[in-house]
């Protein structure tokens, strides 16, 4: 029906300079003076210190990582995730430099399913009074 399903927002290893690069660089960026006019210094200040902490977690070595995955609630159950997954897996899988998938969630009932994909634990963060899961998958062919 020409319906969008499912999408994955990811950053490939050669994507230097990262939107959350952006905002933790020494010199104040132009993004991050623009979301500080927009939305305040609170929401800007969360960001940075999010972008920090996951930041330190994720492998130094290039990677590939997942900022974002969602499937549209009438395809939940239906392989979409999956395939946007396995598609993602095998980017990394045949990239030059790339040893792995990395990404991080909020949602407690991800972590099995990620899990189940063959992403471990890397840590267990709380920001506020959320937690986060720091999350890692190597590539086969790089073990």
């Amino acid at each position: 029906d020409n319906k969008l399903m499912g999408i994955a927002n990811i950053e490939a290893p050669e994507y230097k300079e990262s939107f959350w690069k952006s905002y933790i660089s020494p010199d104040v960026s132009s993004l991050l003076l623009q979301m500080i006019l927009v939305s305040g210094l609170v929401p800007a200040y969360r960001l940075i210190k999010y972008s920090q902490l996951i930041g330190a977690k994720k492998p130094k070595q290039p990677h590939f990582y997942l900022v974002a995955l969602g499937v549209n609630p009438q395809g939940h159950g239906q392989g979409y995730g999956k395939s946007l997954l396995n598609h993602l897996h095998e980017l990394s899988e045949h990239h030059p430099t790339s040893i792995g998938v990395a990404l991080d969630t909020a949602n407690p009932d991800n972590v099995p399913l990620y899990e189940h994909f063959g992403y471990k634990v890397v840590s267990k963060e709380t920001f506020g009074k959320v937690n986060l899961w720091c999350m890692f998958r190597a590539n086969k062919n790089k073990l």
